[in-house]
């Protein structure tokens, strides 16, 4: 019979495909008997919990010990209480290590899955007060089976349009080197792109960052994608750190930046060195994009000009890295290096992964006598509607962001409808607080808004503009009408239309529904009866999260039918043209304009290393760039 198994994880962090493959990881490949429990949020845990006689306990890195209340004190008690091997995954352990310290005592760890290199591991965790408690060194992440097979490998690296790609953020100073580094590599590398005329999409801001399945068809459109090393070498043990950045953030009114925090952590910098290796890292090999990063350790995982292009971090190589990035060949050959070491070579996986874990689990089980479980009486108090609503069970499948909201929704309801049911019927229902029932998917539909908004200003300018300018330019070369709208072009302007048609019908149709259910609701709310207000909320969130799948499809599919529509467009051009010099170099000359923002002499040089001969049409590329503007 097959070992029992119960992950124990936050259902606020599954909506992160990287965390989710994590929570799964053991379920998918261990041949174990996996269950999951949601534990964060105040999940009521019962205090008969131990019954199910699980023989492993595996904490996730997602419910952190560091924060207080984070882990409910219910299922804390229950895993004191539990008799079986203990394993504990932590990441981002450099936030209040003492208390993630102590955590492990009191709760009787006997594995511990960490990120701190073994030869560090005196540093962080001394032997001294971790007896008989065994440390492990893993990644942050790891690619899932037979992941590489479902992305494919993205567009060809020679018709990328995306020269350097990248989304990072501003996380302040508190994090030290390793965290500024995120989002400097971003904002200077952009600012020498744009300089320069070389095509990029960086961002550094939240509006900017991608989700979901839109991530790898984002990377799959980039010729290379900047990186830096994940982690952090300040570690915060007693809470000094975090204090000290608060207080400032108090005095100066915003979070301070590296080079205001960093005289206050300069003597943490070098006690430790953690630079991780992303996620993001086996997603570039998975989509063949040759990756562009600071020179690292990365968990020692990949090396510099076998794997990467290294960048030096005063950016002081950076015209010797823009110049690699046109060597097509060697940029493929480096993409399939890392592809084959990273994901074909099978090491990097989560079966991997999951083997060599349960290797250590059967070892640590093999060699120890499990205790004999305390006798204890289940408690005979009846739960609370509040338990009730928050009463945790093992599932068969992690719980969701969706299960989280619901949660929350019922608990708002509750506050609502407290109280004896002949005092409720004889007064009038208050009305529920703003935001706190129904509008749980709203941020997620204004985020998508937002993206689908940017979007449409890039569709407005491309199918305004350079599609009407390719079909002046198809039929000055002889091309009739018919033929134009018969092209590769023409017919992926006709997907790209069928797609955006149907995107705002699907939207408006949407926005209908949502009119009828809110009034639905709004009816309800006028009634003495908590049970079909509950139904009408619940019967609006159903509707929203409906949508907000069917939003994403829409979006990746709209976003799809574009590329194909440009890259149909070059390539008829390309084609078209191929005998008509002066027809080739205005239609590039169209093409730059939309694609950088600089002065002509820039968009010039674009047309030139496009359009091979062009260097003796100068004054032809100045003429065609004047009537494009």
């Amino acid at each position: 019979m097959a070992r029992k198994l119960l992950v124990a994880y936050s259902n606020t962090s599954t909506h992160v495909q990287t965390t989710l493959d994590y929570v799964t990881a053991l379920r998918d490949y261990s041949g174990y008997d996996t269950s999951f429990l949601h534990v964060t949020h105040d999940a009521y845990i019962t205090s008969d919990f131990d019954a199910a006689g699980y023989d492993v306990i595996f904490h996730n890195y997602c419910s952190r010990f560091c924060f207080d209340g984070y882990v409910s004190q219910s299922y804390s008690a229950a895993l004191k209480r539990f008799t079986g091997l203990k394993v504990l995954a932590i990441q981002d352990e450099y936030d209040h290590t003492d208390k993630l310290k102590a955590a492990i005592n009191e709760q009787g760890f006997q594995l511990v899955l960490t990120c701190v290199p073994q030869e560090s591991l005196e540093f962080v965790y001394p032997a001294a007060q971790f007896p008989g408690v065994r440390f492990i060194t893993v990644y942050t992440g790891y690619v899932p089976e037979g992941f590489s097979d479902a992305r494919g490998a993205g567009i060809a690296l020679k018709n990328r349009p995306i020269t350097v790609g990248y989304r990072g953020r501003d996380i302040g100073g508190r994090y030290g080197r390793l965290g500024f580094d995120k989002f400097e590599i971003g904002r200077k590398m952009k600012e020498i792109c744009d300089a320069k005329g070389v095509s990029n999409d960086i961002g550094t801001d939240e509006q900017s960052r991608i989700y979901g399945t839109a991530w790898f068809d984002f990377v799959g459109r980039c010729r290379s994608m900047l990186g830096s090393e994940s982690g952090s070498n300040v570690f915060d043990f007693d809470g000094t750190v975090q204090a000290k950045y608060t207080q400032m953030t108090k005095q100066l009114g915003r979070v301070p930046s590296y080079a205001e925090f960093s005289p206050h952590i300069a003597d943490r910098e070098n006690q430790i060195q953690m630079g991780q290796i992303s996620p993001r890292v086996f997603e570039c090999a998975v989509m063949r994009t040759p990756m562009v990063l600071f020179k690292g350790r990365y968990s020692d995982a990949i090396q510099p000009e076998v794997h990467y292009i290294p960048l030096e971090p005063d950016f002081s190589n950076v015209d010797e890295v823009l110049a690699r990035l046109e060597d097509i060949p060697a940029l493929e050959a480096m993409s399939e290096r890392t592809y084959d070491h990273l994901v074909a070579s099978g090491k990097f996986s989560y079966p991997a992964y999951a083997a060599r874990l349960t290797g250590e689990f059967d070892s640590i089980i093999a060699s120890r006598a499990r205790p004999q479980a305390e006798n204890s009486l289940a408690d005979a108090t009846p739960m609370s509607l509040r338990q009730q609503v928050l009463h945790e069970m093992p599932t068969e499948h992690p719980k969701t962001m969706d299960d989280y909201r619901a949660t929350q929704l019922r608990l708002a309801n509750l506050s609502i409808f407290s109280g004896p049911i002949a005092i409720v019927q004889e007064r009038a229902i208050p009305a529920a607080p703003s935001g706190s029932t129904c509008d749980v998917y709203g941020a997620q539909i204004a985020q998508l808004d937002r993206l689908f908004q940017r979007l449409s200003r890039k569709l407005e300018v491309e199918t305004s503009r350079l599609y009407p300018a390719w079909i002046k330019l198809a039929l000055r070369s002889g091309t009739s009408v018919c033929d134009v709208s018969a092209s590769s072009a023409g017919l992926a302007k006709s997907q790209f239309d069928h797609e955006f048609a149907k995107f705002l019908a699907d939207s408006a149709n949407y926005e209908t529904q949502r009119k009828l259910c809110a009034a639905t609701l709004a009816s309800a709310r006028g009634t003495l009866e908590p049970d079909r207000v509950q139904s009408a909320a619940d019967a609006l969130i159903t509707l929203d999260r409906e949508w907000i799948t069917a939003y994403c499809k829409a979006y990746n599919d709209l976003q799809t039918a574009r590329v194909n529509f440009i890259r149909a467009i070059d390539a008829d051009a390309a084609n078209r043209f191929k005998e008509r010099p002066v027809l080739r170099t205005a239609y590039w000359a169209q093409r730059a304009r939309l694609r950088i923002k600089g002065s002509k002499l820039e968009i010039a040089g674009l047309v030139v290393r496009r359009v091979p001969g062009a260097t003796a049409l100068a004054d032809v590329v100045l003429k065609a760039i004047r009537k494009a503007s």
